[in-house]
């Protein structure tokens, strides 16, 4: 079964409070329901491959020390 993309939008939603009520971090709640919905639109690899570059794009800087 074809979802639309605003379906798949509207059951992304969803699945992103549920997740939030099972007390998963926002962060990685979002991150997973983003990739997650990106794959099905767009395709698996592009979605991991966009994973991949986003990850090595937020790399923490050598300067920044954690307390």
């Amino acid at each position: 079964m074809e979802f639309s993309s605003d379906a798949v939008a509207v059951i992304g939603f969803v699945v992103l409070f549920a997740l939030m009520l099972l007390r998963v971090p926002v962060g990685m709640a979002m991150g997973l329901v983003g990739v997650s919905g990106f794959g099905y639109l767009v395709g698996g690899g592009p979605a991991l491959k966009m994973v991949g570059q986003t990850s090595m794009r937020q790399k923490p800087s050598p300067d920044v020390r954690s307390a």
